[in-house]
């Protein structure tokens, strides 16, 4: 592992500021100080740029399989996406199929990991989409396994995936006392089910009605329930892809009282409003669950974000190829739901700190530290001594437009070709 000293840097960290020199060695964070000096090494003046830890993306798809197909990235396709955008870790969701285990369900996508050859840290998440005592026996080994989070579907209750609130209630408690995350995709699938099928029976079925089948009040049904277990259980609970206005809300007063929640969101929900669904074809690229919702959800969002309500921005990386998308332009039950965006997290989000005047510190916390934090990942999400060198230079100047030439993703579809960002990563360090 080759050794080097960032000079002169603004090194940024969850909580401040500071310029300094930062010495590497074998990888591990060696020294962090002033005119520092260190002989045969590789010295890089960082001047008048921000170095920032690594980005950790907590909410990927890879190689996951939807609606007849996979997404188009598998684990090696979607770290070469993620380094270019300095994201250098993502916590992938390993989906319980059948009769398996959790724990074989991990060792399945652990298997694919040492296949496949990420050039970033990969960690997972693990889906439960079936319970019963012995599942619950398993929650003690997950942890020395590397695994701390857990997660339930409230939805796709056809599809077999769903978790009933009573059960989720159990997963809650028993989670708790090993120090495991529950993230609970929050939305009501009895209401979305009734949507969907009025929807067909009236012969509504371009895409904007897979927005409007699960619209802002859906997903706040569905965030109201999840405060409604932390107040039963007392356990944690970590909400994954808020999107809507109310939802924010409730979260902020929910954090008020001193419940455990914990909240997620994602650039999509950010960067864009429902108007996308209401283009026909354009908008089939954008259908993900729960989908984009309208403008005072988008600008609710970005007041948490400013205010802390928001706890981490995480992409829910589902890309799929447009041919893919186009099954389901008769049929909005037919398209496959993600997309992608795990190479524009961080610099998507520093861009807008620069328009918004948002500190810098602020968007590393979000997309570092919190995920770090949350899901337990040693030596990650800190510029300090003895943490991984995971790091990222990033110059505040100049813009420029994102093209779909850029896009490091293997699908062809890329819902931000065409915004503009302010800033660039000038290198990006991985251990």
């Amino acid at each position: 592992m080759k050794n080097y000293l960032i000079k002169n840097a603004t090194i940024v960290n969850y909580d401040k500021e500071e310029v300094g020199d930062v010495l590497v060695k074998d990888g591990v964070i060696t020294k962090i100080g002033k005119n520092l000096f260190e002989p045969r090494v590789e010295v890089i003046d960082a001047l008048g740029l921000y170095l920032l830890p690594g980005g950790i993306d907590a909410h990927t798809h890879m190689q996951m399989s939807f609606g007849g197909t996979y997404s188009s990235d598998n684990y090696y396709d979607g770290s070469v996406a993620a380094l270019a955008g300095g994201i250098t870790s993502y916590i992938d969701y390993a989906i319980q199929k059948g009769d398996d285990s959790i724990l074989e369900t991990l060792d399945k996508r652990l298997k694919l990991v040492e296949e496949q050859k990420p050039l970033t840290d990969v960690y997972f998440h693990v889906a439960i989409t079936r319970l019963d005592e012995k599942i619950l026996d398993e929650f003690k080994d997950l942890p020395a396994h590397g695994v701390h989070s857990l997660k339930c579907f409230m939805v796709y209750k056809r599809e077999g995936m769903q978790i009933a609130p009573d059960d989720i209630a159990k997963i809650m408690v028993e989670a708790k006392k090993y120090g495991i995350m529950v993230n609970i995709h929050a939305e009501d699938v009895d209401q979305i089910d009734a949507n969907i099928d009025k929807f067909v029976e009236e012969g509504k079925l371009d895409c904007k009605y897979h927005y409007l089948s699960r619209d802002e009040e859906v997903e706040y049904a569905g965030d109201k329930i999840v405060i409604d277990l932390i107040k039963k259980t007392g356990a944690p609970a970590y909400i994954v892809h808020l999107a809507n206005e109310k939802g924010v809300k409730l979260a902020r007063e929910a954090k008020k009282e001193g419940l455990p929640l914990l909240v997620e969101t994602c650039p999509q929900y950010l960067a864009f409003t429902s108007e996308v669904y209401f283009d026909p074809m354009k908008g089939l690229d954008f259908v993900c669950s729960p989908p984009i919702k309208n403008k005072a959800s988008q600008d609710e969002l970005w007041k948490a974000i400013i205010d802390g309500t928001i706890d981490t921005v995480a992409t829910d990386h589902c890309p799929f190829y447009h041919e893919e998308k186009l099954w389901g332009k008769d049929d909005f039950r037919k398209i496959p739901n993600g997309c992608g965006g795990i190479q524009y997290l961080y610099i998507y989000m520093l861009s807008e700190a620069i328009k918004r005047n948002i500190p810098f510190s602020r968007i590393v916390s979000l997309i570092s530290y919190k995920p770090a934090q949350i899901f337990k990942l040693k030596g990650k999400g800190e510029i300090k001594v003895g943490n991984d060198a995971d790091l990222v230079l990033f110059s505040k100047e100049g813009e420029h437009v994102i093209t779909k030439e850029e896009d490091k993703s293997k699908a062809d579809t890329n819902i931000y070709e065409g915004l503009t960002l302010k800033g660039k990563i000038v290198r990006v360090f991985k251990k």
